[in-house]
């Protein structure tokens, strides 16, 4: 009796945990497709080169807003760098900073976690332009005719960041 017990307890538990991380992941913080255009935003990066979303036209651009103490946009690094690298030059990732770490310790956070994306600091204008930042990290994907075609407040699992991706990779081809 008591082995059934524990069973019934941990499928329970199972049960309830993805019940979770599905609310949590996929249905809490996704909105999309949005359809908006995505602001005309020129943004410097930590290495002084300039980079504007409306000069981005015709590829599928990712704005991620993250901080180097944040724990789930560490997991999101090196996920972002994958999809850069799968999808060459078809997809821009630009990493919006949210905090005042130095540009030395930004560098290192990045080397670290194997991405080698360009980074810019955030200002209020960026954020004010993108409609606001409540959670870290939060991403907009910018299909290749320049419309927000998803954002995600909160971590998305890299399975769904894949499919924001090929959907933006889809739009405006």
């Amino acid at each position: 009796m008591r082995t059934r017990f524990l069973t019934w307890t941990n499928a329970a538990i199972l049960l309830l945990g993805a019940m979770v991380v599905y609310r949590v992941f996929v249905l809490g913080h996704v909105r999309g497709p949005q359809d908006a255009r995505a602001p005309a935003i020129t943004m410097r990066t930590l290495d002084g080169h300039q980079i504007s979303l409306q000069d981005l036209r015709g590829k599928a651009v990712i704005v991620n807003f993250w901080a180097t103490w944040c724990g789930p946009c560490r997991l999101e690094a090196p996920w972002l760098q994958r999809i850069a690298d799968r999808h060459g030059n078809d997809v821009v990732i630009i990493g919006v900073l949210q905090d005042d770490a130095g540009d030395d310790e930004v560098r290192g956070f990045m080397s670290h976690q194997g991405a080698h994306y360009p980074v810019v600091r955030d200002s209020a204008e960026i954020e004010a332009r993108m409609g606001g930042i409540s959670v870290l990290p939060t991403t907009f994907y910018i299909g290749r005719d320049g419309t927000i075609v998803h954002s995600v407040g909160g971590l998305a699992p890299e399975f769904l960041m894949n499919a924001f991706v090929n959907d933006a990779l889809r739009k405006g081809r």
